[in-house]
């Protein structure tokens, strides 16, 4: 990689200096800027590439994934793990998504749709931060894990709406010695949800990610054994 590259992007020098692993998905990131892909087409979840390798180390065959939002991370699960349940609120891209995987032959991935309700909401934490959804209620969408018995899932990833709401309803949901995975975990409107796992061992993953000209957090955070 020439040093001017790295110098053109100066959050990919600081994140490589960190982690030197990450050294090996700078191409893929110049690849993927300005809709020359999609986290669909390339299989991969969206988020930083330091989570991306931290979820391919710990991703074993016999476990249990449930997400919310769906996309490429939907598939990049099932290719790894046992099975992988996702909810999604947006029924075009619930469409898109079952049709990709269904094409790619994952059958042991299933994509919920759960939409919003319009309607007055009582408790914040089941509104989204996008004003697209204002006056929407996502407590279905949170609340659609709790149909699957306490310590289900190895992996419960937040990455869709209302994710506050959503990281409530996941912590008795993740198995003792299990992940809770929140993208996008350095803004200020998931400080209420970060708290409700403070007490959880974390690892937080800044840096680069595919897709986006500028850097972001993931945070893992696993529950006592």
């Amino acid at each position: 990689m020439r040093n001017d590259q790295l110098k053109a992007s100066g959050f990919w020098e600081a994140a490589i200096q960190e982690r030197p692993e990450l050294r090996q998905w700078f191409a893929h990131w110049q690849g993927s800027l300005g809709g020359k892909s999609s986290p669909l087409q390339d299989e991969l979840p969206w988020m930083t590439y330091a989570a991306i390798s931290w979820l391919d180390q710990f991703l074993r065959p016999e476990m249990s994934v449930f997400e919310w939002g769906s996309g490429g991370s939907s598939a990049f699960f099932a290719k790894r793990a046992r099975r992988v349940q996702s909810v999604e609120h947006d029924s075009a891209w619930h469409g898109s998504v079952v049709d990709t995987l269904k094409l790619r032959g994952y059958t042991n991935a299933s994509v919920q749709l759960v939409e919003p309700v319009k309607r007055a909401l009582s408790q914040s934490r089941y509104a989204s931060s996008s004003p697209d959804y204002a006056g929407c209620c996502f407590e279905r969408y949170a609340s659609f894990i709790d149909a699957y018995d306490d310590e289900s899932f190895d992996l419960v990833v937040v990455d869709g709406r209302a994710r506050p709401g959503c990281i409530e309803h996941a912590i008795p949901k993740v198995k003792r010695g299990g992940v809770l995975l929140l993208d996008n975990s350095e803004r200020a409107a998931y400080t209420a949800g970060c708290a409700l796992v403070e007490a959880w061992s974390g690892e937080q993953m800044w840096g680069p990610g595919p897709y986006n000209a500028y850097p972001w957090e993931t945070r893992v955070w696993r529950k006592e054994l």
